[in-house]
C-alpha cells in the first residue's frame, strides 16, 4: 500500500521548488490558474462497473456497507437504467442519509465531543425539532440573526433540515454562534481569559471555514508561495484565482496585526459564555437574553447589537473590513450571507491575480475547505495541502471544478456528492480487473508520488486503497448487526469513560485536543478486535442478525455452508468461498463439517463459533479497507433481510421521483 502524506506545516516542500523564498518569486504561473474540465486529459483508467460503483458510493452516501448481494444488485440495476445520479438522488432522501451526513457535518463543523467545562449535546446531538422540510433553512437564509422563528430549534435541527433543503451553507452560518458555546477557558486575569477565549474562537474560524492558518499565510497565499516555481513540472503551490487573503486579512500574507484579526471574535459584550461574565466588571451593562434566530439556549446566549466597548482595548477589529472597536461575529455572519448568495446562481468567474470581495472570498473558501473534506470522505486524502494549496494542477482543477458548481447551485452536497462520485478516478478499476493502466492516472489521490522516476511518477488504482473512517467502520458493523446506530459520544473528557476511549483508539473526532486520524495503528488494531472479535452485541443481549440467521436457516434447513455464505455476503457482498483452502479453515473454525444441517448441530457450539467467523471477517481487509470491491456473489439461499432492503429501494426512489419501481 502506498501511503498517502500531508504536509500540515509552513514549511517549504522537500526537494522541490526554488526552497526558502521569503518573499514573491519574479515569475508565479503555479498559484492562479483557472479551473478547467477534469475529465479533459485523462490518463488511462478504466470504470470497474456498476456492482463495484454502488459498493463504493454506500459508505459515502449512507456510512455503511451494502447488506449484500441482493442489495448491491438492485440499485446497480437502477444505475444502468436511470443513470448513477438516480442513485446518488435517491440515496440522499433516505433517513439514513440524514442521520450520516449529520454526524458527518457536526466533526466538520468541529462540533466538542469531549470538554473540560461545557457539553454540546444538547445543541449538536439530538434534534428539538419533531420533523424537518426545509422550512427553517428558508428562514434562516432570508432573515439576519436578530429574527426569531419561533418554534424552538437547535444545532442538530439545523443540519438537518439544512440537508433536507440541500443548503449546507446555513449550517456554517448558524455555527458562527453556536460554536462561542464550547469554548472552556480558565484564567485569574480577566484580560488574558477573554484574550484565551479569542484565540480559540479565531482559530475555529481559521480552521473550520477558510482552511488557513496566520503562520503559514506568510509563507503561502494567494498571491505567492515558497514552493511556487515559473516551471509547472516544479511548482507546488496550485491557488484558486482572487487574493483571497488579502480581502480577508488586508494582506495576502495574513494579519498584519493579529491582535485585530482575533479581535472579531470577542466574547465580552458579544455572548454570554456567563460562567466567566459574572465576574467581569461592567457585566451588568449588557443584556445577555438574545438567542439568534430564536435558537435553544444550549447553543449559546448573546448581546443584541454591537459591543460598546472592546474590553482589551482593541480599537480594530478586522476580518474583511475594519469593524472599528465594536466588531464582532454578527458583523461578519452578514459578511458570509452575502458571499453566498453573490456567489450562487450565475457562476464564479475569478480572474487571476484579482481582488475580490470579502463576502465572496470568506464564501468561497469556506465553500472550498467543505469541498475538499468531502472529497476526503470518498477517496481518503485531501486535494488540499495542510496550508490551503493544491501540490499540483490535477489536483487544483479538480477541486476548483467541485467547488464553482457547488457555490453556484446553493451549497448543495447532493450535486457535490453526484460530480464527485462521477468522476472516473472515483471508480478505478484495478489493471487485473478492467484494462486500466499501473500508473495511468494524475497524482490526484497522491501527490507525491511525482518524485518518483517514469511512469511511477503517477498515481495507479492503487492509491485509492485506504481504510474506512472510524465512523464508518463503527456505523457498517452496529448496521450489519442490527446493532442499531453506534453512539455519537458527548461527554468530559477527564471522566474514564469506555465509549470514549473506544472512538479515540479508532479515530473518531472528538475534540480538537482529538481530532481522529483515517489510518491503521497497532493500537487500534488491538482495539477494534478486543471489542468485536466475536460480534457480539453491545448491550449484551444476544440479539442482532447472527441470531436471526441461525434461526432462519433452521426454518429453511440449510446446512453450515448457507449460514457461512450468507453471513460473508451480509459482511461483504460477495457470498462465496474462494478455494478448498479457505473451506478447510471455515471447517476447523466451526468443528463441524460445512455440510452439516443446522437443525443437526449443537447450538451454544454453532452460535460460539459462527460468531468467531463473523469476528475474523470484520478484521479482513475487505471489511476494513476501500480495496476494489471484487464482483458480487451469487445470491444465497439465507437473505433475512431482503424485504426491509426492498422496502427501503421502493421508497428512497420514491422521494427522489422515480414512482413504481420495485425490486423485480
Amino acid at each position: 500500500m502506498i501511503t498517502i502524506l500531508a504536509l500540515v506545516g509552513c514549511h517549504t516542500d522537500p526537494g522541490v521548488g526554488p526552497g526558502g523564498n521569503t518573499a514573491p518569486p519574479d515569475t508565479n504561473t503555479g498559484t492562479h490558474v483557472t479551473p478547467t474540465d477534469p475529465t479533459a486529459q485523462l490518463p488511462d483508467v478504466c470504470d470497474a462497473g456498476d456492482d463495484v460503483w454502488v459498493q463504493r458510493v454506500f459508505p459515502l452516501l449512507l456510512g455503511r456497507k451494502p447488506h449484500g448481494e441482493h442489495e448491491v444488485r438492485i440499485w446497480s440495476d437502477l444505475a444502468a437504467s436511470e443513470g448513477r445520479d438516480a442513485v446518488i438522488r435517491s440515496l440522499a432522501k433516505s433517513p439514513e442519509y440524514l442521520a450520516w451526513w449529520k454526524l458527518q457535518m457536526s466533526d466538520m463543523v468541529a462540533a466538542e465531543r469531549t470538554s473540560l467545562g461545557v457539553d454540546d449535546s444538547n445543541c449538536f446531538q439530538n434534534p428539538i425539532r419533531p420533523s424537518h422540510d426545509g422550512d427553517l433553512v428558508r428562514f434562516l437564509r432570508s432573515s439576519g440573526p436578530d429574527g426569531n422563528y419561533g418554534p424552538n430549534f437547535n444545532m442538530a435541527d439545523v443540519i438537518l433540515d439544512s440537508l433536507v433543503a440541500d443548503d449546507v451553507s446555513t449550517v456554517y452560518q448558524a455555527n458562527l454562534f453556536a460554536k462561542f458555546d464550547y469554548t472552556y477557558a480558565f484564567s485569574a486575569d480577566l484580560h488574558d481569559l477573554e484574550d484565551i477565549i479569542r484565540q480559540a474562537q479565531g482559530d475555529q474560524l481559521l480552521s473550520v471555514y477558510i482552511d488557513r492558518n496566520v503562520s503559514c499565510m506568510q509563507c503561502h497565499n494567494s498571491e505567492f508561495s515558497v514552493t511556487d516555481d515559473p516551471d509547472p513540472a516544479l511548482d507546488r503551490a496550485w491557488g484558486r484565482g482572487p487574493l483571497f487573503e488579502q480581502a480577508l486579512f488586508g494582506a495576502s500574507g495574513g494579519p498584519p496585526n493579529p491582535e485585530e484579526f482575533y479581535a472579531i471574535s470577542k466574547a465580552y459584550g458579544v455572548t454570554d459564555t456567563s460562567r466567566y461574565y459574572a465576574y467581569y466588571p461592567g457585566a451588568a451593562d449588557y443584556d445577555y437574553t438574545h438567542h439568534p434566530w430564536g435558537i435553544d439556549q444550549s447553543c449559546g446566549t448573546f448581546t443584541k447589537g454591537d459591543p460598546k466597548y472592546d474590553y482589551n482595548d482593541v480599537q480594530t477589529a478586522f476580518f474583511g473590513e475594519d469593524f472599528g472597536p465594536g466588531g464582532s461575529t454578527f458583523d461578519i455572519e452578514r459578511m458570509f450571507a452575502q458571499g453566498v448568495d453573490d456567489l450562487q446562481g450565475a457562476g464564479v468567474e475569478f480572474t487571476q491575480g484579482a481582488s475580490i470581495e470579502p463576502g465572496q472570498a470568506f464564501a468561497y473558501l469556506t465553500a472550498q475547505n467543505f469541498a475538499d473534506q468531502t472529497w476526503k470522505q470518498a477517496f481518503g486524502s485531501r486535494l488540499l495541502l495542510g496550508y490551503g494549496m493544491s501540490r499540483n494542477q490535477a489536483q487544483q482543477q479538480r477541486l476548483a471544478a467541485l467547488t464553482d458548481h457547488f457555490v453556484a447551485d446553493g451549497w448543495s452536497l447532493t450535486e457535490l456528492l453526484v460530480d464527485i462520485t462521477s468522476d472516473p478516478y472515483f471508480n478505478a478499476g484495478m489493471p487485473g480487473t478492467c484494462d486500466t493502466a499501473d500508473y495511468g492516472m494524475d497524482p490526484v489521490v497522491d501527490p507525491y508520488t511525482v518524485l518518483n522516476e517514469g511512469e511511477l511518477a503517477n498515481n495507479g488504482p492503487g492509491e485509492l486503497v485506504h481504510r474506512h473512517t472510524a465512523r464508518t467502520l463503527l456505523r457498517s458493523l452496529y448496521d450489519s448487526m442490527n446493532w442499531g446506530q453506534p453512539p455519537e459520544y458527548f461527554g468530559f473528557s477527564f471522566r474514564p469513560d469506555a465509549q470514549m476511549d473506544l472512538q479515540t483508539a479508532l479515530g473518531v473526532y472528538l475534540s480538537d485536543a482529538s481530532p481522529g486520524f483515517n489510518g491503521i495503528d497497532f493500537q487500534g488494531a488491538l482495539t477494534w478486535e478486543s471489542n468485536f472479535y466475536t460480534c457480539k452485541d453491545p448491550d449484551g443481549s444476544g440479539a442482532g442478525y447472527l441470531r436471526d440467521l441461525f434461526a432462519v436457516g433452521r426454518t429453511q434447513d440449510a446446512t453450515v455452508e448457507d449460514e457461512v455464505l450468507a453471513l460473508n455476503d451480509r459482511l461483504t457482498s460477495r457470498g462465496v468461498i474462494e478455494d478448498d483452502n479457505e473451506r478447510q479453515l471455515i471447517e476447523d473454525l466451526m468443528q463441524v463439517p460445512l455440510d452439516s444441517k443446522v437443525s443437526e448441530i449443537d447450538e451454544s457450539q454453532f452460535a460460539r463459533n459462527f460468531s468467531l467467523l463473523c469476528g475474523v471477517l470484520t478484521q479482513s481487509p475487505e471489511f476494513l479497507m476501500t480495496v476494489e470491491p471484487r464482483a458480487i456473489g451469487p445470491a444465497p439461499k439465507l437473505t433475512p433481510e431482503l424485504a426491509y432492503d426492498c422496502e427501503s429501494f421502493v421508497d428512497w426512489t420514491a422521494r427522489a421521483g422515480f414512482d413504481d419501481l420495485t425490486c423485480e
